[in-house]
């Protein structure tokens, strides 16, 4: 099986967010900026990837987006006489 890089950073992204949570994006840019200070360019590109796959909403959290209750005006809460 041949895992392009595109793959390796969809499914590291998944671990990012189920260690690190809502700050995973932050955790990324982090280390891209300790890469950039290395020297190391190709860690900082694919690094870069990941921050974007990061800062892209999950497919989980689509998918929970069909579940919420639709968003009601201001008239609608209000009570009538």
């Amino acid at each position: 099986m041949d895992v392009g890089i595109d793959d390796a950073v969809s499914m590291y992204a998944r671990a990012c967010r189920a260690w690190y949570g809502p700050r995973a994006a932050k955790v990324a840019r982090a280390e891209i900026q300790k890469l950039r200070k290395r020297g190391d360019w190709s860690g900082v590109e694919v690094w870069t990837k990941l921050a974007k796959e990061l800062e892209r909403p999950s497919a989980v959290d689509l998918t929970l987006l069909q579940y919420l209750p639709p968003a009601r005006s201001r008239a609608s809460n209000r009570k009538r006489h």
